[in-house]
């Protein structure tokens, strides 16, 4: 398995932030963090396999079972 490294916050314990040490280049922060009506939809679903059943994602984007390779 692949190494994540993940910033939460002191006050909640949110996650703010995951860096996946395979791309240490790359920060990914949780559309959930934005409080933004206007975020635009996902563009692919990464690790499908374990998304809850009430979560809807696009029909027409790509689908990664268990992340993007």
């Amino acid at each position: 398995g692949a190494t994540f490294t993940t910033g939460f916050c002191p006050a909640c314990g949110s996650t703010v932030w995951a860096r996946a040490d395979k791309h240490s280049s790359m920060i990914g922060v949780p559309v959930g963090a934005f409080a933004d009506p206007a975020f635009p939809p996902p563009m692919r679903s990464v690790f499908d396999d374990s998304r809850h059943a009430w979560v809807q994602m696009p029909a027409d984007i790509p689908r990664f079972p268990r992340g993007r390779s």
